[in-house]
């Protein structure tokens, strides 16, 4: 996926600036006081007209205003393919003005990440577009059976917190889509279930690179997981995972994206043009897509503490759930622990 740069020119920041006011207006989008999309549209514009300068002040506040106007730019990038196209955006647009754009942080109490929900779903509706594919918004608003139509294929985006919260989103798009008589591709931002945000510039790129690839092991880690977990889900054909990731070094900051794909080829009576199609979509975001039946016998031979703690985390849970769920009936842990493991797409021999 595309690198955005801060070292821009400014005058077209004005011009993102004002394009995408102009696409708020029409949409009748009210932009909130001091939430994330006011916020960066103001610094952004107060960069772009030389009222403030982006290295002004403390280290923090270089980040800030940097991650601010470098938002806005990869926002533009995203809503310009999907105007071209005549894509309605009108309600996504009002729904993007509350929420923060602090991708790679969970959110906190009071807080909420819908900017970084719909934007991701408009990313993956503009891959797809760019792409060639045949992309329409679902009108229905919070239907589980989709929020694209691509082709003849449902895509739900999910930015989710948790490998919990991922697994129940699973279950349920999985439903809707059997209900319907469909077949779909998910499609989730991973960065927030692991805090993927530096918190300083790096000195050197060779530094940010280092710290890097520590996160990407314990993302890709995770990804034989989550694969087991949508393995399971019959109507669920293929997976996009995204990570968005703030590259900070050398006196640099830009938005780093970065996309894996996964056909899950191994089911049975799916429409050939059902994978056709879902093919074509992971190829958009990774051309050497994974194919199911190649890696699904695979499984790491150890994980780190941070995966282990999150995946002690979901499982606790589930495990929890299956007990309420049954009438808090006492003397069964061992049965909630391996079912827990069996929802989640753990072996049970696999030691956590």
């Amino acid at each position: 996926m595309t690198t955005v740069r801060n070292a821009m020119d400014y005058g077209e920041l004005k011009k993102r600036v004002i394009e995408i006011r102009e696409l708020l207006k029409k949409a009748d989008a009210t932009l909130v006081p001091g939430e994330g999309l006011e916020r960066a549209l103001a610094e952004a514009e107060a960069v772009a007209d030389g009222i403030k300068s982006v290295r002004q002040g403390t280290e923090q506040s270089y980040i800030d205003t940097a991650r601010a106007i470098t938002s806005i730019w990869s926002f533009s990038e995203t809503l310009r393919p999907c105007v071209a196209y005549g894509l309605d955006l009108d309600e996504h647009l009002r729904t993007v003005t509350t929420g923060s754009l602090d991708y790679g942080s969970p959110r906190q109490s009071g807080t909420n990440h819908i900017f970084k929900d719909f934007e991701l779903e408009l990313l993956i509706a503009a891959r797809c577009l760019s792409g060639g594919l045949d992309v329409s918004l679902n009108p229905i608003k919070n239907d589980p059976s989709g929020d694209l139509f691509v082709e003849t294929l449902r895509v739900e985006v999910k930015h989710p917190d948790s490998v919990k919260q991922l697994e129940s989103l699973l279950r349920k798009f999985n439903t809707a889509l059997y209900k319907d008589g469909m077949y779909g591709v998910i499609a989730v931002g991973l960065e927030d279930i692991f805090q993927v945000n530096p918190t300083e510039v790096f000195a050197t790129d060779a530094d940010w690179k280092s710290w890097f690839d520590s996160q990407a092991q314990e993302v890709e880690g995770y990804g034989a997981i989550f694969m087991r977990m949508a393995a399971r889900m019959t109507r669920i054909i293929a997976t996009v995972q995204t990570w968005t990731v703030w590259y900070q070094a050398a006196g640099e900051i830009s938005l780093y994206r970065q996309g894996n794909a996964t056909l899950l080829n191994d089911r049975t009576g799916v429409p050939p043009q059902n994978y056709k199609d879902a093919a074509r979509v992971a190829a958009i975001f990774n051309p050497q897509y994974q194919r199911w039946t190649d890696i699904k016998f695979k499984m790491p031979g150890a994980i780190s503490n941070k995966q282990r703690e999150i995946l002690r985390s979901a499982l606790r849970e589930q495990a929890y759930q299956i007990y309420d769920d049954e009438g808090c009936r006492h003397g069964h842990a061992l049965r909630h622990w391996l079912q827990a493991k069996d929802d989640l797409g753990v072996p049970k021999d696999f030691i956590i």
